[in-house]
């Protein structure tokens, strides 16, 4: 999904995250994947970054962690899936989460 114009300095960015939060609480997916790299959404310390504090409490709120995959060297990836990717601790900042809906 091209995000970068969430996160870009302009009047819509704000409008833009909204228009994605309404569109995945309406949807309901059944799983979510979040990208975790500081480099992924290009956000800036000017950035609107409501969209991560919503995620954080909608994703808490209606899924569950089922599979993680982190990097932890560029030749090497640790992938955990079920309950040991909700209890595991993230060695570095660059992984994907994968959440299933749980109501």
């Amino acid at each position: 999904m091209y995000t970068y114009p969430l996160m870009e300095i302009h009047p819509y960015a704000a409008k833009l995250q909204e228009e994605m939060i309404t569109e995945i609480e309406s949807a309901k997916p059944r799983f979510l994947v979040l990208v975790r790299n500081p480099l992924s959404w290009l956000s800036t310390k000017k950035s609107n970054t409501r969209i991560f504090y919503w995620f954080h409490s909608y994703a808490q709120a209606h899924y569950q962690i089922v599979a993680y995959a982190d990097r932890v060297s560029p030749d090497s990836i640790v992938y955990v899936f079920g309950a040991q990717s909700r209890n595991y601790q993230p060695q570095t900042e660059f992984g994907v989460e994968v959440l299933q809906r749980v109501d």
